[in-house]
């Protein structure tokens, strides 16, 4: 093989080695804790959804500390239809 394929299989290898690198680093990121959660209640047609925050016991600690916060998605409807 000449210099031009090793340098080609060279720069797939370091991609592919920094892709594998990246989704580690992405998914270790993905799973900082979440402060609490948010309800989404769409039982009203009329209004529109409605949203409740539900916060973890020190939720409010982390929410005052960090610049960007995670929580967590509920979409079930908790209000009953009249």
């Amino acid at each position: 093989m000449d210099l031009d394929a090793w340098l080609l299989i060279g720069i797939f290898i370091s991609f592919s080695l920094g892709h594998v690198i990246g989704c580690f680093i992405g998914s270790a990121h993905k799973k900082e804790e979440s402060i609490g959660t948010i309800k989404v209640d769409n039982s009203d047609p009329v209004d529109g959804p409605i949203l409740f925050i539900e916060l973890e016991k020190d939720g409010l600690q982390k929410l005052y500390a960090k610049e960007y916060v995670m929580m967590k998605v509920d979409l079930n409807s908790y209000l009953p239809r009249k």
